[in-house]
């Protein structure tokens, strides 16, 4: 089944109508319905002109404090469903046959060097300042991954707690192609603590997420919003004139009429 529009007395092009829901769809990747912002690249990228180079160098705080026991089911629902959609991802593992514990432990011993220094990618998506959304990406240039493909990286989302030590509490874990350096990231060699013994029965010293550091993080998604706010008004708009001047009816098939310059429409 086909579908004829006519503005006036020209026909028009469904182009521009379809060109509208796709770049609607784009916005809608901000999930507003929970007001969760969850990382996209393409949004990303959107915003990542207006954004300055960031430079920041403290080499006294390297060190990463992380919680994966809180949302851990979240996390093993993430990894189920990336091992669903690329067999490629940690196949040497059946997760199935194996209870929550058992692959958060597979997972995080595999991606955090415990006890050493890795390149990590830091992003600020918080949406706003009493809500703080860090994702930490894992550098892939000078790191070997057994069970994951050479040209894919991990991605760790989490909150922070207000707090001038704080943990990074994790709870979205995702998976993608590896890309260089964006200019709303910092890119520093840190030492990940994720043992429950390492951060809460011991010092958390020489923090990584210091007022100071978390200040340099633009807030990628907050800006997303308010850039892409005026597009949405004036693609409601467009998209309430192309509906206003569409007119049309379905048809199962058509055919010339070339003896009367005729178009034949079976509905």
């Amino acid at each position: 089944m086909g579908y004829i529009a006519k503005c006036s007395k020209k026909f028009i092009n469904l182009k521009e109508y379809i060109e509208l829901n796709q770049a609607e769809a784009i916005i809608s990747k901000i999930d507003k319905r929970h007001q969760k912002i969850y990382f996209n690249l393409e949004i990303a990228n959107l915003v990542q002109d207006d954004i300055e180079e960031i430079e920041y160098d403290d080499r006294e705080n390297h060190k990463l404090y992380i919680n994966i026991e809180e949302h851990k089911d979240n996390l093993v629902n993430d990894i189920n469903k990336i091992q669903k959609q690329d067999s490629d991802f940690f196949k040497l593992y059946d997760f199935s046959e194996k209870d929550t514990n058992e692959i958060i432990d597979i997972v995080f011993s595999e991606i955090l060097l415990e006890d050493m220094e890795q390149s990590i990618f830091f992003s600020n998506v918080s949406l706003s300042d009493n809500e703080l959304k860090i994702i930490i990406r894992i550098d892939r240039e000078n790191r070997l991954l057994e069970s994951i493909p050479k040209d894919k990286t991990i991605l760790l989302q989490g909150y922070l707690k207000s707090d001038n030590n704080p943990i990074l509490t994790i709870n979205r874990l995702m998976y993608q192609s590896s890309y260089p350096k964006k200019k709303f990231e910092i890119k520093r060699d840190t030492t990940i603590y994720f043992r429950s013994e390492d951060i809460y029965e011991k010092e958390r010293d020489r923090n990584i997420l210091t007022q100071d550091f978390i200040l340099k993080l633009p807030m990628l998604s907050k800006r997303a919003k308010e850039q892409l706010k005026d597009w949405e008004d004036f693609l409601s708009w467009q998209k309430e004139y192309v509906y206003k001047n569409l007119i049309g009816f379905k048809y199962l098939t058509y055919y010339l009429d070339k003896e009367n310059e005729k178009i034949r429409v079976l509905k």
